[in-house]
């Protein structure tokens, strides 16, 4: 078989082969065809270029955020799925590290001050009361 690279070329000869292999024409077996006739190996699915461009542009514009933003679009510029993954969860870890540090500093706070005051800070907590500024 000659090599194609037109694709319709690719496409008419992919839909000729179902027909004459009596294949279903399914999405998956039309995939299977189309990258036996162009060469391709199977699992070589697209980079989602497009999904990951939305996701980091989603992100609120803090300057921790915009530094993230721009990470991961030169990932995405470079397709490089490895790169995306761990510079996300970087951010994610670094960010559930500070909250647990504010946890810390919370508590913390609140047994720090006399007896009395720590009991009524977590009686208002474990009663979920609103806090009045009064």
């Amino acid at each position: 078989m000659s090599t194609l690279t037109n694709p319709f070329e690719i496409a008419r000869e992919t839909l000729r082969l179902l027909a004459v292999r009596r294949i279903p024409p399914t999405p998956d077996n039309y995939l299977t065809l189309y990258q036996e006739i162009t060469g391709a190996k199977p699992g070589d699915e697209p980079f989602p270029d497009k999904q990951l461009r939305s996701l980091a542009a989603a992100l609120p514009k803090t300057s921790d955020q915009l530094r993230l933003a721009r990470q991961l679009d030169e990932a995405v510029k470079a397709a490089n799925w490895e790169d995306y993954k761990n510079k996300l969860v970087e951010f994610v870890s670094t960010l559930a590290e500070s909250q647990k540090n504010w946890l810390g500093r919370i508590l913390f706070l609140i047994f720090s001050g006399n007896g009395m005051q720590s009991t009524s800070v977590l009686r208002r907590l474990a009663s979920g009361n609103r806090w009045s500024m009064s």
